[in-house]
């Protein structure tokens, strides 16, 4: 749902990096939340990392809140992961606190028909009225080399080489594929990005936030 809008390069500084992360929806049954919340210890993410689940007080070894409410401070990031019809209230509660971006990485929206469709259009009036910045739906995240910050959904091998090269793919399969070629090439990254469905922010937006 690429639309001519445009997210400032500015806005991304800030949004690729986070100085707390809460993962919403992390659950050890999932193997996205487990990968998500790997890669940000194994690659020493320097912020706080909260882990929401509201039917768990242990999640990956970590202690887990109820709600974002329960989190000591307002976070930088949500990285959302619960199911469909759950992430604008996510976002809404997260809006009230005071966070301003998230990565959704929940699937079920415009690539599945006009419900979903409907539901994207949805995230984006709400994200667009609040002044929100949104990453996907149905992406997986990002690799911000230069400062070690990994949210991202799938799993990432070491090691990361730090350069200048940035990464911008809709496809977090691909994007994961470019990496593992970057690596056994020995080729320095140091952003790369899942874009999924780029709802608010775009390829275009990223690639002008690279080459500022």
């Amino acid at each position: 749902m690429v639309q001519s809008r445009q997210v400032s390069p500015e806005q991304l500084r800030q949004f690729f990096r986070p100085q707390s992360i809460a993962l919403v929806g992390a659950t050890d049954n999932s193997r996205w939340s487990l990968y998500t919340y790997e890669n940000l210890r194994n690659y020493s993410f320097p912020g706080a990392i909260y882990l929401v689940n509201p039917n768990r007080e242990i999640v990956h070894g970590q202690q887990a809140y109820k709600t974002l409410r329960d989190i000591p401070e307002v976070v930088d990031l949500a990285f959302v992961m619960v199911s469909t019809p759950r992430v604008l209230p996510i976002m809404q509660e997260a809006a009230e606190l005071g966070t301003k971006n998230f990565v959704i990485l929940t699937s079920g929206f415009s690539e599945m028909g006009e419900e979903g469709a409907r539901l994207e259009r949805e995230i984006l009036t709400f994200a667009q009225h609040h002044g929100l910045i949104l990453l996907g739906p149905n992406g997986n995240g990002f690799i911000n080399i230069t400062n070690q910050i990994t949210p991202y959904g799938l799993p990432i091998m070491p090691p990361l080489k730090r350069g200048p090269v940035g990464v911008v793919l809709q496809s977090g399969a691909l994007a994961s594929a470019v990496l593992s070629y970057a690596q056994g090439h020995g080729i320095g990254l140091s952003l790369l990005v899942a874009m999924g469905n780029e709802t608010m922010i775009s390829v275009t937006d990223v690639v002008d936030y690279l080459l500022e």
